[in-house]
């Protein structure tokens, strides 16, 4: 038998799905100070805005090196670049590389 939501059930799940959750970082005063800079570097109104789009560069990085590219700065000029060396990534590429030798074995 199908399940049909009440309007009462949709509404309440657009309302669960838009609620904002809190939680609370803690930063040594020095990577604070780093934050507030950059809020002002970036024109960052809040906290929230800058961490924010901190996140969506970081999606797109995660999803970028699982595509098998590389995340790099480039001299347009010199026509050079130079690769962004971060753990996280690294661990990302292990990950894929793993995953990739699973389905050759299967």
């Amino acid at each position: 038998m199908e399940h049909f939501n009440t309007m009462a059930e949709q509404k309440k799940s657009r309302k669960e799905e838009s609620e904002v959750k809190r939680f609370q970082i803690n930063f040594t005063p020095e990577r604070l100070v780093e934050l507030e800079e950059l809020m002002v570097v970036v024109g960052a109104p809040t906290k929230k805005d800058l961490i924010n789009n901190a996140l969506s560069l970081l999606n797109w990085m995660v999803k970028e090196v699982k595509d098998g590219r590389i995340i790099a700065s480039l001299d347009e000029v010199e026509m050079k670049y130079k690769e962004l060396v971060m753990p996280l990534l690294d661990e990302i590429k292990a990950r894929c590389a793993n995953a990739e030798k699973l389905r050759n074995v299967n």
